[in-house]
């Protein structure tokens, strides 16, 4: 959620660009694709939402995040999505895939020292709107 985010961000005194910055202390391999729907301000916005979402990933390391290309935002996505129960409509829809590692220290969910590859992040958006993290999964 983008208030927690900015919460957590001015909780710790620093800036956005010095948050963002942790997620590329490691070698981020970044893969926009090429896409007639979106410019490159889109998709560099998009995949800014990722690497804040995932600096709350403790004991994580991101390696790489991929453009999944332009099929996905299609009208049975976007209907899919919009029949959840949401606080808005989107009308654009983005599939990025990514690759992380779990340091030892990892806990709960993942498992420790391991590498997961091909991790989902959906994001959408409105007409007049910015990105959204609407679903992760893994496929």
């Amino acid at each position: 959620d983008n208030v927690d985010i900015a919460k957590d961000i001015m909780g710790r005194g620093i800036t956005l660009e010095e948050y963002v910055g942790a997620v590329d202390e490691y070698d981020l391999d970044l893969d926009y694709g090429t896409s007639k729907v979106y410019t490159d301000q889109d998709l560099y916005d998009a995949v800014l939402q990722i690497k804040c979402d995932f600096a709350f990933w403790p004991d994580c390391e991101l390696h790489s995040i991929r453009y999944a290309g332009d099929a996905y935002n299609n009208e049975e996505n976007l209907n899919r999505l919009n029949s959840m129960k949401h606080d808005k409509k989107f009308t654009q829809l983005a599939k990025f895939t990514g690759d992380f590692h779990t340091t030892d220290n990892a806990s709960g969910v993942l498992s420790p020292n391991k590498d997961y590859n091909d991790f989902v992040w959906w994001l959408a958006r409105g007409d007049d709107d910015g990105w959204y993290i609407v679903d992760k999964d893994f496929s």
